[in-house]
């Protein structure tokens, strides 16, 4: 004789995939609102100058309120998610990239104070730009990746290694814009840029060995928080070459070195998209 007592039923539990598409937009709203008061104590107490020129109160204010309306819509509407939480994006780059200098001058190897709501606004929006980047990336199938075609790897090279060839031409005696100084100087500012071109357009010509076959976990991370930080480079920079154009770091050769990072973090950014983890799809 069989037992025929019913099963006693099991509570259903949010996926992963639920909880996170709930939990994001929560903390990209979070960090917006914050932004946004961060950035009227910026307006109304002032900041040092160099937070100013880099990231003025308003960009802040801005950069909140749409990471605001970013952390709604992925709420509320997912056919909009990403391209909403993609187009807040350029806006916190910016103050994100903020958070490199910042960390330098903590450690003294600039020799500059720290703004502390400077800080704080760069933190805040390095949680929008993740928040936002996992909202308008996920749910996209990873086999095989992106269509992303080879010639992105050639153009991310060349952007990384512009800057070196330029430094090289200074040490070599080369007055082509050459802030003043630098021709014929061999020092750490000029070994770690050539240093750090070198490795970045050996990275994206290594990248290419996993075009068509799956990668290690760590290489689209990589390449996405690399090309994350070097647009918000490149925007912050060409940012405040526009505003003030008569600068020693943004004048002459600052707005052609600064395109050429943004064009190098777009292209990282574009490869970290062409590499999966998984082996692609067979036609």
């Amino acid at each position: 004789m069989t037992d025929k007592s019913p099963i006693p039923s099991v509570p259903p539990t949010a996926s992963p995939s639920f909880a996170r598409r709930r939990c994001l937009p929560v903390l990209a709203c979070a960090a917006g609102a914050l932004m946004v008061t961060t950035g009227i104590l910026m307006a109304t107490t002032g900041s040092l100058e160099y937070v100013d020129r880099g990231m003025p109160a308003a960009l802040v204010i801005s950069a909140g309120l749409a990471t605001i309306a970013a952390g709604v819509v992925a709420g509320v509407m997912a056919r909009a998610r990403r391209v909403l939480a993609l187009a807040a994006l350029p806006l916190l780059l910016p103050i994100t990239a903020q958070l490199l200098f910042h960390g330098l001058r903590l450690t003294g190897l600039i020799p500059l104070p720290v703004d502390s709501l400077g800080l704080v606004a760069s933190a805040l929006a390095a949680m929008g730009v993740v928040a936002l980047w996992i909202v308008a990336v996920s749910g996209r199938s990873r086999a095989g990746g992106a269509a992303v075609p080879i010639w992105v790897v050639w153009v991310g090279v060349a952007a990384s290694l512009l800057y070196p060839i330029m430094k090289v031409s200074w040490l070599l005696g080369s007055p082509w814009l050459a802030p003043a100084g630098t021709d014929g100087v061999l020092d750490g500012a000029f070994i770690v840029p050539v240093g750090v071109g070198l490795v970045a357009a050996l990275s994206c010509l290594f990248a290419t060995r996993w075009w068509n076959s799956p990668a290690p976990g760590w290489a689209p991370l990589a390449a996405t928080l690399g090309g994350l930080l070097l647009t918000g480079i490149g925007l912050s920079g060409l940012m405040t070459a526009i505003r003030f154009p008569d600068t020693e770091l943004t004048g002459g050769s600052g707005p052609l070195i600064y395109a050429s990072w943004l064009v190098w973090g777009v292209c990282s950014i574009a490869i970290s998209q062409r590499l999966s983890t998984r082996r692609p799809r067979r036609s």
